[in-house]
């Protein structure tokens, strides 16, 4: 191997099925069927990751001949021998941080005459020389594998540890009470924070998904002490009491617990919160006490745990100003995401696709937009009239949304395991014109983000109470706080 890698390998083909079966067998990948937003196959625990794109499903403005494109991870050297040695030869649209290769440095080729050479053949060094230095870059990527292994799994076994005997012995890991100049809230997989523009600071300790505001004035999130997509039943509900002026935290409980790990979004619909589990498909409603679970709803009929959560895969809901509440279905690449409007018992009315896929939240805009949703694939936030604005490169989730500011969380995409360390960031766009006022990074990859005071279109309560905008720039520019990335 030389001092470079690659990070994915896409092919776009014609022959999309004799193409799958030809690596299949040849390289010994298995591949995964998907068909969002086209047709493709994605290969499984392979590196580097193989996406194999059927050419016919695609719209002709997304790749205009069969051929080759290479993702590639950032190093020095690969540019360099990448520029001199190879030759783009297939018309394919250009990708940010991608090069188009073509190789011809193997004898067989696959059903759409693609020449894919070993890395090595670039080199020009002996074979000798070539198999010296494979062997010690092989040891030397073997090597920071266990160390970053070891170090991950030791972190992860910790947290988990302290989650479950927190869950056990109905303990909160609080560890700061202040969050004046802090006009947001996130949760996150590894805390949750308050934020502005300038800055964060971490409140909790622990995983947590869903956080609302209640009737009450005060904040409510699900916290997860258990591993998703298992029959664990180590998610619960924390209430954390605020001053009246909304600076401070003074006490934080427990107020329902037993719930699945892998329950989504939460929020309060009048005097009741609802709670989105995703794994079993079903709403959870509390009683205006939030002290138990009251009544369940399965809006798409019975299913198993495996069927929710790899199949419709429910994550979202807000009540819409007409009564109706809407909810969002993420279909896990499977298809394009769905939502699924009901009545106040939870019975379909209607549903129907939108542009999105992978999708996260639904927020009623009042404005042109009838709705806004985060298309976690595409790394955008569309509404029913299209794209309203492009987040990126990385998987937006969490959209907080007043008459000035729309604050929008993102984070690479990760298997779940790794999702508790990742990083993400947080954009800040003026409401209507959707330019980009700040950005800044954050250590943990966003799952949802609200106002503290709770003037946020994101909330059920404040768009079915047609409540006056409340916005405050000097509250979320506060220039006490350090910059960190703007």
């Amino acid at each position: 191997m030389t001092d470079f890698s690659i990070g994915n390998i896409e092919l776009f083909s014609d022959k999309v099925d004799e193409t799958v079966a030809y690596y299949t067998k040849r390289l010994g990948v298995k591949f995964d069927e998907k068909q969002f937003p086209n047709r493709m196959f994605i290969s499984r625990d392979c590196e580097p990751m193989w996406i194999i794109h059927d050419k016919s499903s695609m719209t002709q403005s997304a790749v205009s001949e069969s051929g080759i494109r290479i993702g590639l991870v950032k190093d020095s050297e690969w540019h360099s021998v990448a520029e001199e040695q190879s030759v783009p030869t297939k018309n394919l649209v250009a990708v940010q941080g991608r090069h188009v290769l073509h190789r011809d440095m193997c004898e067989q080729s696959d059903p759409e005459g693609n020449r894919l050479g070993l890395l090595r053949e670039l080199s020009d060094l002996p074979q000798p020389k070539k198999n010296i230095r494979a062997l010690k870059n092989e040891l030397i990527r073997l090597g920071n594998f266990i160390g970053f292994a070891v170090n991950f799994y030791s972190r992860l076994h910790r947290a988990k540890a302290l989650d479950l005997y927190e869950h056990t012995y109905r303990k909160v890991s609080y560890l700061k009470g202040d969050i004046e100049g802090y006009p947001y809230i996130m949760a996150s997989r590894e805390g949750f924070y308050v934020l502005n523009a300038h800055g964060y600071k971490k409140v909790l300790r622990g995983s947590f998904y869903g956080v609302t505001v209640g009737p009450d004035g005060h904040l409510y999130c699900f916290q997860n002490a258990g591993v998703n997509h298992r029959k664990q039943n180590k998610g619960r509900i924390l209430k954390l009491e605020l001053n009246a002026e909304k600076t401070k935290i003074l006490r934080c409980s427990v107020c329902v617990s037993e719930l699945h790990a892998a329950c989504h979004q939460i929020d309060f619909i009048g005097d009741h919160l609802y709670i989105v589990d995703c794994q079993n498909g079903k709403i959870l409603r509390t009683d205006a006490a939030v002290s138990r679970i009251e009544e369940s709803f399965s809006p798409l009929g019975e299913m198993t745990q495996q069927e929710a959560f790899s199949g419709p895969h429910l994550n979202s809901l807000c009540a819409h100003p007409d009564g109706t509440i809407w909810l969002l279905l993420h279909n896990s690449g499977l298809k394009q995401s769905e939502i699924v409007v009901v009545d106040k018992l939870f019975q379909v009315q209607k549903r129907f696709f939108i542009d999105a896929g992978m999708a996260h939240n639904i927020v009623f805009s009042n404005d042109d937009n009838s709705y806004l949703v985060c298309d976690s694939f595409g790394g955008r936030v569309v509404s029913d009239k299209g794209e309203v604005f492009n987040v990126g490169s990385f998987m937006p989730r969490g959209i907080a949304l007043d008459n000035k500011y729309c604050v929008v969380g993102d984070s690479c995409f990760q298997t779940r395991v790794y999702r508790r360390y990742i990083p993400g960031h947080v954009h800040f766009y003026e409401t209507g014109t959707w330019k980009k006022v700040a950005e800044m990074s954050v250590p943990a990859a966003p799952t949802e983000i609200r106002r503290i005071d709770g003037q946020d279109q994101s909330l059920s309560n404040f768009v079915t109470n047609q409540q006056a905008y409340i916005s405050d720039d000097t509250e979320l520019f506060n220039s006490d706080y350090p910059q960190l990335n703007a």
